[in-house]
């Protein structure tokens, strides 16, 4: 997971009054947010700065496009709950572009909130390791 960089959300309807409340604590994580229109408006009424991307390869009318931005290396993390035969076609292309360039790609709101869970802690808490016999022995004592 990444420990900073700019966040690719784009959700279906249902979703979208949960994903205001992650984008927030992505936000106080650092992060920085780009989102198709409909998500967008969401984000920008909760407060979020957040800036518009067509969807999967659009970049008419001059929106960024989301496949010219993880070709840059400038999607570090993706959020993306589709719905619909055409958004699932979509997601195949993401969620492929995004194991081509490394980039996180969640599908879930369960499985998003684990991973915010998951940078929160690696930001805020020191991680050590050590053989798991070591685990054993000092349990033992």
């Amino acid at each position: 997971m990444p420990k900073q960089g700019k966040v690719f959300i784009s959700v279906k309807d249902e979703d979208k009054r949960a994903v205001a409340m992650m984008a927030k604590k992505l936000k106080d994580l650092g992060f920085s947010f780009v989102s198709t229109p409909g998500t967008a408006k969401v984000l920008k009424s909760n407060g979020i700065t957040v800036d518009i991307v067509g969807h999967y390869n659009e970049g008419k009318n001059n929106l960024l496009n989301l496949m010219t931005l993880m070709k840059k290396d400038e999607i570090a993390l993706i959020i993306n709950t589709p719905s619909g035969e055409s958004s699932q076609t979509d997601m195949r292309s993401i969620r492929a572009a995004a194991i081509l360039h490394n980039v996180p790609c969640i599908t879930t709101l369960q499985g998003a909130w684990a991973a915010i869970n998951g940078i929160e802690s690696r930001q805020t808490k020191k991680f050590t390791v050590f053989p798991i016999q070591q685990y054993y022995a000092e349990r033992d004592l």
